[in-house]
């Protein structure tokens, strides 16, 4: 009988275990998925603030907006290729020390946004200070110190014609897998927006 009792107790135990663990299971599955479609809902809205302007510079200012409101992080930036030179610059950085920051050039492969300009490939890098691609003297000129960073190439055609950075998760967060994705919908939808307001100016000139 004792023997019995031990083992219903068990059997209780670890039923008690398993739903525990198949109600927490459902709880995070629960939450990704609200946050999935918090995720797209904000990527539609912006894009539809993106789009609803053809100036260059507006449509750049509101890309970074977009960026750091979309991946939750304390700054972002937008670099420009130039064709004819090879090389990176800042068209937008936001935050006081942004026009300080606008007067670097990166070479094609030099500094994270310089390899995934040339790589075409998206990064996450939790510790950007240890990292042997990263450029210091955009911390060095804005006196900011980058934590960490998630880099997304602009592509219009297949071609790279920049770079979206998110950097410093807010709240002393990581970027994920997820944050990626959604950043690559958003540098699809910058693209567009940027190669239709290049050929409005165009039209326009």
């Amino acid at each position: 009988m004792r023997k019995k009792a031990i083992t219903k107790k068990k059997v209780s135990k670890k039923a008690n275990s398993v739903r525990t663990t198949n109600a927490y299971n459902i709880k995070k599955a629960k939450s990704a998925y609200e946050k999935k479609v918090g995720q797209l809902s904000t990527l539609m809205a912006l894009s539809t603030i993106l789009n609803s302007t053809l100036e260059q510079k507006e449509v750049r200012k509101r890309a970074i907006e977009a960026a750091t409101r979309l991946t939750e992080s304390e700054v972002g930036s937008l670099l420009l290729v130039d064709e004819e030179k090879n090389e990176l610059f800042f068209e937008v950085a936001l935050g006081e020390k942004g026009e300080k920051v606008k007067e670097i050039r990166l070479r094609m492969g030099e500094g994270i946004a310089g390899w995934v300009a040339k790589t075409g490939e998206p990064v996450i890098i939790d510790d950007v200070q240890n990292d042997p691609r990263f450029f210091k003297d955009a911390d060095k000129k804005s006196s900011f110190v980058t934590r960490n960073m998630m880099c997304v190439p602009v592509k219009s055609e297949g071609r790279v014609i920049g770079v979206l950075q998110a950097i410093n998760k807010l709240k002393g967060g990581k970027f994920t897998k997820d944050d990626l994705e959604g950043f690559i919908s958003l540098a699809d939808q910058v693209a567009i927006a940027i190669e239709k307001s290049r050929l409005y100016q165009e039209l326009r000139d």
